[in-house]
């Protein structure tokens, strides 16, 4: 890593200036990491879109879930049609 001395020369900005952009990007780049650690649990499971979902109000995760079913009904009845156009 570039010290701020030499940040701030290459860039123009002042060395406290610099100081806090390395400070910035330190704790971003130690936020990110704590968000990739996070992501998934020991069985692979993306727990970011279950902190998502919990966000949401009962009515809503049931709505979504309503929504979800519906497609998945009318996925099914496209396969069947197409199966039987072929046989």
């Amino acid at each position: 890593m570039t010290s701020a001395h030499s940040t701030a020369r290459a860039s123009g900005l002042t060395y406290n200036e610099a100081m806090t952009t390395e400070n910035e990007a330190a704790r971003l780049a130690a936020a990110q990491a704590r968000l990739n650690a996070d992501l998934y649990d020991e069985n692979g499971i993306d727990l970011s879109l279950i902190r998502l979902n919990m966000q949401l109000s009962p009515t809503e995760r049931a709505r979504r879930g309503e929504l979800l079913r519906r497609a998945v009904v009318r996925v099914a009845e496209i396969g069947r049609g197409a199966r039987q156009q072929s046989a």
